[in-house]
């Protein structure tokens, strides 16, 4: 079964395709980081941290390119690996934009310091996203993975954000993922391709100064098969979660 999972930090995923289309029409170099702290760790459905864990991320960019670090810390011993770093994922993109059409392009490496577990080897993925700037921002996005499983995995998201003031917004998302027999044999020992999980995502970005924000957020994601619920109650994995976080973010 595969473990790794690339944490995106709920309230910047639902504003990935406007954040996408800045990113190719600005030239300027940015940095930003970000700190979160979620009350589980879900990874395309899968419940793989049930406590508390520390994601740190740190991005830059520059014109089309970008390039992120991301950590995960556990804080618990609910995976024996208590006060670990225990994930790190390296990537880079490569984006542009034409009309309301943003497109972006890259590379995702999956590294696991300090850990001896075959199941958790070192692994790549690669991945397209096509988004339009429009009503409800819809985003289409395939993961490949090139190391273990050699097959895909899709989401499809839909997204918006209501301002309440000038400083003051509640972000929406609804996300569904699908993926190919391959990655649902190594995931769940189920061989079939199918719709696998379905989540909702809401944040409330406080915007704390120009370059630092404050972000609660609430996640519900679900399994959506009755074969990969059954196989993750067979791992003692929750098939549904509802997931609080915290997110500190700042940019330069």
């Amino acid at each position: 079964m595969r473990t790794h999972f690339s944490f995106v930090i709920l309230h910047s995923s639902l504003s990935a395709v406007l954040a996408l289309c800045a990113m190719a029409a600005d030239d300027g170099p940015s940095f930003s980081a970000e700190l979160a702290v979620p009350s589980a760790y879900v990874w395309r459905g899968l419940v793989l941290n049930d406590e508390l864990t520390l994601q740190p991320s740190l991005t830059f960019s520059s014109g089309p390119l970008s390039a992120n670090l991301f950590g995960v810390w556990d804080l618990t011993a609910s995976n024996e690996r208590r006060n670990e770093l225990t994930e790190v994922d390296a990537t880079a993109t490569v984006s542009t934009q034409w009309h309301e059409w943003c497109l972006e392009a890259g590379v995702i490496g999956y590294f696991y310091p300090g850990d001896d577990a075959e199941e958790e080897a070192d692994s790549a993925e690669l991945f397209v996203s096509l988004g339009a700037d429009i009503l409800l921002l819809p985003t289409v996005s395939i993961y490949y993975d090139v190391d273990e499983v050699q097959d895909y995995y899709l989401t499809l998201q839909l997204s918006h954000s209501f301002e309440f003031a000038e400083r003051l917004n509640l972000d929406a998302s609804l996300t569904l993922g699908g993926a190919g027999a391959d990655s649902n044999a190594y995931n769940f020992d189920v061989d079939e391709a199918a719709l696998t999980d379905l989540s909702l995502a809401l944040a409330l970005p406080v915007a704390v100064s120009e370059q630092v924000e404050i972000a609660p957020g609430l996640a519900y994601s679900r399994l959506l098969p009755d074969s990969l619920r059954d196989a993750a109650d067979a791992m003692d994995m929750a098939t549904d979660q509802l997931t609080a976080s915290l997110t500190l973010s700042c940019e330069f």
